[in-house]
């Protein structure tokens, strides 16, 4: 069995646990009376599906680090930004984060106030701005004429709009309680196509006139003879609560269009973004990954579609190449992915968008794509690695949990694609 690759506390009663190498999570609680801390670095790891752990191919720098060295301070500490426990040295105890949140936020070009990347604004150089600042921004596209066209153009990308419900209440920006911001926020792309081009106008205009302010777009797309709806990302209630459900399914029956069905046998897709932020570190990203990888042929027809072209599942070998073997180092923002392409794809700075879905227009099928997201990211989360090693990420293992959950709409969704 290769040697792990984590970091390790050892014990008095000879008791050993395990730090993610990832980002230096507590893999169980039992941390109190530790002596010594041995933390190895190593760039060239191996991933070993046996064991779930990381092997050297070389030994190279270990540290020692023992409760001398930090002046009695706690060796492992609270980031209230991804709820995670890390060593202390993989934290930051000038912001109170991780380090890899810490990575996270820059600080407003104009006032100098921190901000997180999720909620910073940049103009043409790249600089960043708080939402204060950047309303006032001379680059801001709202403080400027917008088009009145009904769809549009591809390159049209607004200031994101974050929406979260509390108390059953919706609440909109950053004003929300501590305990509900970094809940999973999901923004869709949903693929059109139109058998009537002439109304195609006419039916982005009804969209967005029956839709909730600030909740969605159409844009163009050279891939698609209809437009593609696009929506600002919120939480999974906020949008079971905001997404216009009788304009949707009236785009079919009123005005022609479809998603998948279309005109030359060309499909259309859906894609989901979900927030990186809302993420356990990367460890968490890395079982997300891998549950999708183990679980390929199974998410495939749950999503009704097989393209290899838009949203591969392809794996390879190759080490220059986009596949499974490389998820590892993207995972923890060692390397970028090559292909936009992959069913999962990374590239984006602040998401990980999700492929691989066919399109649909009725909204019960939407909504219960969006549980299944949901529902694999809170699935991921709860997984330890002891788990994981014991075979936790198998499809159905993920089903007997998901038994015992009360999503509204993804349970019919399965049943009708027999997964």
């Amino acid at each position: 069995m290769p040697e792990s690759n984590n970091i390790h506390e050892t014990h008095d009663d000879d008791e050993e646990i395990d730090l993610c190498f990832f980002t230096g999570v507590v893999l169980d609680d039992s941390n109190n009376g530790c002596d010594e801390v041995t933390y190895r670095r190593d760039s060239a790891v191996d991933w070993c599906s046996d064991t779930m752990s990381f092997g050297y191919r070389t030994d190279t720098d270990e540290i020692s680090y023992t409760t001398d060295l930090v002046d009695g301070q706690e060796l492992v500490h609270y980031c209230g930004d991804c709820c995670g426990h890390f060593h202390y040295a993989l934290f930051n105890e000038d912001t109170d984060r991780c380090n890899s949140c810490d990575e996270n936020y820059n600080n407003c070009y104009r006032c100098d106030t921190e901000v997180h990347c999720d909620y910073s604004y940049h103009d043409d150089d790249g600089d960043p701005y708080c939402e204060d600042c950047w309303s006032e921004h001379d680059q801001n596209p709202d403080n400027q004429e917008q088009s009145s066209r009904a769809i549009q153009s591809y390159s049209y990308k607004p200031n994101p709009v974050f929406g979260w419900v509390v108390e059953s209440q919706l609440v909109r920006g950053l004003s929300v309680p501590r305990t509900v911001i970094n809940e999973p926020m999901f923004g869709f792309e949903l693929e059109t196509n139109a058998r009537d081009r002439d109304r195609v106008a006419e039916a982005s205009t009804f969209l967005v006139q029956e839709s909730p302010e600030e909740y969605l777009y159409n844009k163009d797309d050279a891939t698609i003879s209809g437009f593609e709806i696009v929506t600002h990302p919120f939480t999974l209630e906020a949008h079971k609560m905001l997404l216009p459900r009788e304009a949707i399914s009236a785009l079919s029956s009123q005005y022609s269009l479809s998603s998948w069905s279309s005109v030359g046998g060309l499909g259309a897709g859906l894609h989901v973004h979900i927030s990186k932020k809302s993420f356990a570190g990367a460890s968490h990203q890395y079982k997300f990954q891998m549950f999708h990888y183990r679980n390929a042929d199974t998410i495939k027809k749950f999503a009704g579609r097989d393209s290899d072209r838009w949203a591969t599942f392809r794996r390879t070998t190759d080490p220059t190449d986009y596949g499974y073997d490389n998820y590892a180092e993207i995972c923890k923002g060692n390397r970028s992915q090559n292909n936009r392409y992959s069913a999962l794809n990374f590239q984006n700075r602040n998401t990980i968008e999700l492929r691989y879905f066919r399109g649909s227009l009725k909204p019960e099928t939407v909504l219960g794509v969006l549980e299944f997201c949901h529902s694999v990211h809170a699935y991921t989360k709860l997984l330890t690695a002891k788990e994981v090693a014991n075979g936790h990420l198998a499809w159905g293992s993920y089903k007997m949990w998901l038994s015992e959950q009360s999503y509204e709409f993804l349970p019919s969704v399965m049943a009708t694609r027999c997964v």
